[in-house]
């Protein structure tokens, strides 16, 4: 029996929810938020957010347990660091030291997670780091707490859009009416992401 997946994706300009069953769409339906509510990806106002993400599962008959939920991806950083080969054990505070040293933002504002990758080189682990803003999720979990939704997995948009292609290399461009996220993968890896804001009138 095919699986039924359900995921919300809160923009700065609406709010985007998809059943799918399957490989085949079964509902989609998005609800178009006022300027001001979401900036930058912070949910601003969560209680006026919460009650339009309400209606739209409402609306649409949606379940709200096990939903899949977006990050939008803003000011996050994402990198790929080496470290010595180490056990498992000793492996998270490894990580969070050398993101202690290679992130620019302190650790304390950020949520972060890590994957092994997989290396030719013997006696070295390479880490993919990703570090995303403690204020922006810390929002978007008291939004759908407030909205009666039960995430059980987020996800970080450009993350997801660099699982897409079924290619070694590739260019991802998502434009938005305000900005660009360019992806880059090499080896099925996302070797650079970034998003570069676009000028009004572009």
């Amino acid at each position: 029996m095919a699986k039924r997946v359900t995921t919300l994706f809160i923009r700065d300009t609406s709010i985007n929810l998809l059943v799918m069953k399957g490989e085949q769409v079964e509902k989609w339906a998005s609800s178009p938020l006022e300027p001001g509510l979401v900036s930058q990806g912070l949910i601003v106002d969560e209680a006026q957010v919460a009650d339009q993400v309400k209606q739209i599962f409402k609306q649409e008959k949606v379940k709200t347990d096990k939903v899949i939920t977006a990050l939008s991806g803003h000011d996050s950083l994402y990198r790929i660091i080496t470290l010595p080969e180490l056990p498992d054990a000793v492996l998270p505070e490894a990580v969070r030291r050398e993101a202690k040293r290679t992130i620019p933002t302190p650790l304390e504002e950020v949520y972060f997670s890590y994957q092994r990758l997989p290396t030719l080189t013997k006696g070295e682990s390479r880490i993919f780091l990703v570090t995303f803003p403690r204020n922006l999720v810390d929002a978007l979990v008291r939004t759908l707490r407030q909205a009666g939704i039960k995430p059980y997995i987020l996800d970080l948009a450009p993350l997801a859009l660099c699982r897409i292609p079924d290619e070694p290399r590739a260019i991802i461009v998502n434009a938005r009416l305000d900005h660009l996220d360019v992806m880059v993968l090499a080896d099925r890896l996302p070797q650079v992401i970034r998003r570069l804001s676009l000028p009004t009138e572009a």
